[in-house]
């Protein structure tokens, strides 16, 4: 699957459910989203963890069509996966001197919150 087939596949899948986490999304996609990076909003802010170089570069892809929106950890719990880090409740404007964790879901851009 190129890039952009796994861009295109993200935004399917959260177009399909709304509110969408990095879970279903990992599910979706298969083995090629599997790998050693982590997705990171600032320093040691982190979104998701266990992505490959791929996966980050078509998430990037989908910039302009979907949007994360944070979220509460049962949303992780519920779907059977979580990061061990601390949760972030109030990320510094420089970011986390450790890693933390700020769970989120993604929604369509423009789409009203459910």
């Amino acid at each position: 699957m190129t890039t952009l087939e796994m861009a295109d596949k993200i935004v399917d899948c959260v177009k399909l459910k709304g509110n969408t986490s990095f879970v279903e999304i990992m599910n979706a996609l298969g083995d090629e989203a599997k790998g050693e990076y982590d997705w990171e909003l600032m320093p040691n802010l982190v979104l998701w963890s266990g992505v490959s170089e791929q996966f980050c570069d078509a998430l990037q892809e989908t910039k302009d069509r979907i949007e994360p929106r944070a979220t509460t950890v049962l949303v992780y719990f519920y779907d059977g996966v979580t990061l061990r880090l601390p949760i972030a409740k109030n990320p510094p404007r420089n970011g986390y001197k450790k890693p933390h964790w700020l769970p989120v879901v993604f929604n369509a851009r423009n789409a009203p919150p459910l």
